[in-house]
């Protein structure tokens, strides 16, 4: 089977990448991720590519609990949603980045 790619930048790519790192967010240990399975996460990833098909209550949600020293790295329910949506991509799903910005 081909491996999955998704376009990005660089930048893009290693911003939220480092938000995580920094918040010490991870999916890593995980069977369900936003209550979906990942075989069901694949099926949701092949259908939009950006992952715009799951609810952004269920990313608001895990931003209402982040601790209060989390939320100094990310300061928004947007970054919140791009950092959870880039570690179910590249982290659960390991699609990888194909950099656009890198002729």
């Amino acid at each position: 089977m081909k491996k999955l790619e998704i376009k990005t930048t660089e930048g893009s790519y290693n911003k939220y990448r480092d938000m995580a790192e920094k918040a010490g967010i991870s999916f890593s240990r995980n069977d369900k991720y936003f209550g979906y399975t990942k075989q069901e996460l694949l099926a949701l990833y092949i259908k939009d590519n950006y992952l715009n098909n799951i609810p952004l209550e269920s990313f608001d949600s895990m931003y209402r609990v982040l601790p209060h020293y989390t939320r100094k790295i990310i300061t928004n329910l947007a970054e919140n949603t791009c950092v959870w949506k880039h570690l179910l991509i590249y982290e659960v799903l390991g699609i990888a980045p194909i950099f656009v910005d890198k002729g």
